[in-house]
């Protein structure tokens, strides 16, 4: 098992707490073993590869409930082409990168709700307002780290965002991606995958790797739609030690 202590969470959940990937090479007693030693408060987030069936079991018995499927998604860019369907909308957008300055106008957009979907926005202990606030502060860590945030923009008028980072030789990450509430409406939800792409071939990249959770089906229906494969699935089960 691959066990992390997420630190970050403290600040952003106001608990500790762990994140655990299991491997299918694990045992039961391994899981066990992991779940005796947990003393509260604490936030655990167990990640269960696809065919786990047992783990799922052992730790639904033991208070764990599922929140989400995380798919791992990748598209070689190579020999991309933007579907010509979306091409005569796409040539009317530009992006470009926000300076750290501007983060401040990012986040009050981010906290009227772009991202309800995820486990902790969902979840009754945290709810939307602490998950904004969680998204926004990993947008500033991955700043500080020196990874870019880029807007996007409909004739000059901003609509959306996405951030990218390198993972790889030549592997990018478009890790937190979304459109304004008010701009939502627009059909332009694909934007913040094609500008990614545009980003990517620029720094001379080859593979777009991202992760989709099955609770926003619209854009796991894009990427599947846009030519992304899946790599694998974790099934994601949570519980808050009180």
């Amino acid at each position: 098992m691959k066990i992390i202590n997420a630190f970050w969470e403290l600040r952003n959940l106001g608990v500790s707490s762990s994140e655990i990937t299991i491997e299918l090479s694990d045992t039961i007693d391994d899981l066990k073993a992991i779940l005796f030693s947990f003393k509260g408060p604490e936030y655990i987030v167990f990640k269960v590869p696809s065919g786990g069936v047992e783990f799922l079991k052992c730790l639904t018995d033991n208070g764990f409930y599922f929140v989400e499927t995380l798919s791992e998604m990748q598209l070689d860019i190579t020999d991309y082409n933007i579907p010509e369907k979306l091409a005569r909308f796409d040539k009317n957008l530009t992006y470009k990168i926000l300076p750290s300055e501007d983060l401040d106008s990012l986040g009050y957009e981010i906290k009227k709700g772009i991202f309800n979907t995820d486990r902790i926005a969902m979840d009754s202990n945290f709810g939307k307002d602490i998950a904004a606030n969680r998204y926004f502060n990993w947008i500033k860590d991955e700043v500080l780290k020196g990874n870019n945030i880029y807007e996007i923009l409909y004739k000059e008028e901003p609509i959306g965002f996405f951030g990218l980072k390198q993972i790889g030789d030549r592997s990018f990450d478009n890790f937190l991606a979304g459109l304004y509430i008010e701009k939502s409406n627009f059909g332009f939800g694909f934007s913040t995958i094609t500008k990614s792409i545009e980003e990517i071939k620029i720094r001379n990249g080859k593979y777009l790797i991202t992760h989709v959770s099955s609770n926003n089906i619209s854009i796991y229906r894009l990427y599947i739609q846009l030519g992304f494969m899946v790599n694998n699935h974790s099934y994601c089960m949570t519980k808050l030690f009180h």
